[in-house]
């Protein structure tokens, strides 16, 4: 059963047209390589790949309700002269699985679908219609807003300012990106994402999954002593796990040291460099998952 978005009847079927399926509605045909609860899950039915796509459907005929609330607040800060003062962000608080790694429906693992989320900023100083490709997370938020009120975050704050990278271009991704997922009653999984936290040796009392996402890599250890290398460039859908090739050991043990570094950061070491290895100014071009243009 797919929990999807309410939504008025006047925008039911408006994207039926433009989404045929689901981005990720094939799921993924070998799954050897994949820790236990991937593994667990079997291929997408039809009916499945159906739901998946109906799921997609409905969250952009959501979105497309928040789009005119947007449009509406940008109208009313022009008309009150405000809008050339102010910053007009969007974000969300995670992304979701539709499909991608046979997984129906959730958000709570590390892979690109989950892990990603939208962002957009408008403001004075930021050049429209431009992209950047350097990281910003959630603890990136509050320096950056510090920022532009001209106020100087403390250095005990983990994130750091982007807003010059808005303003005027991308520095190169030079710092790792933590990841972690937390253990959670079965009551609140069991419908959401299958409650991947039970089985094999069990959840982790802090952590089931805590990794690392670099440019170019996504490195994973779980509770349950397995862990995932994806390269991020060759397989940007993270279909092959590369941990236990020899061709990745340089790789492994440099990701697995930022994570032993990150995993308990504070302040100015959740912002050190990476080592020239990790390092990319070009990183992998991220996909795009269930967005209609």
């Amino acid at each position: 059963m797919f929990q999807n978005p309410a939504r008025p009847e006047r925008v039911w079927g408006r994207f039926d047209a433009e989404i045929q399926a689901a981005p990720g509605y094939e799921g993924e045909a070998d799954v050897r390589d994949k820790p236990f609860f991937i593994r667990a899950l079997p291929e997408l039915t039809p009916a499945e790949q159906d739901g998946v796509r109906e799921d997609a459907r409905q969250r952009a005929e959501a979105l497309s309700l928040v789009d005119a609330q947007v449009a509406g607040t940008i109208r009313t800060l022009r008309e009150t002269g405000q809008l050339d003062d102010t910053y007009v962000v969007f974000t969300s608080d995670n992304g979701y699985f539709l499909g991608e790694h046979r997984m129906r429906q959730g958000k709570i693992l590390p892979y690109e679908p989950s892990l990603r989320v939208p962002l957009m900023i408008r403001g004075p100083g930021i050049p429209a219609g431009q992209v950047r490709s350097d990281p910003f997370t959630m603890i990136d938020f509050a320096p950056t807003i510090l920022a532009a009120a001209g106020i100087r975050p403390p250095g005990s704050v983990d994130g750091e300012s982007l807003l010059e990278v808005a303003r005027s271009g991308d520095r190169g991704w030079d710092r790792g990106i933590l990841t972690e997922t937390g253990p959670r009653a079965v009551s609140q999984d069991a419908e959401e994402s299958d409650n991947f936290l039970v089985g094999g040796s069990g959840p982790s009392p802090l952590r089931f999954s805590q990794g690392v996402r670099t440019g170019d890599y996504l490195y994973v250890e779980h509770a349950s002593r397995e862990r995932e290398l994806y390269d991020l460039r060759r397989d940007p859908r993270e279909v092959t796990n590369l941990v236990d090739r020899p061709g990745s050991r340089r790789v492994v043990r440099a990701m697995a040291h930022e994570l032993d570094v990150l995993r308990n950061c504070v302040g100015v070491d959740c912002r050190r460099p990476l080592p020239p290895l990790l390092r990319t100014t070009s990183p992998a071009v991220p996909l795009a998952f269930g967005t209609p243009d």
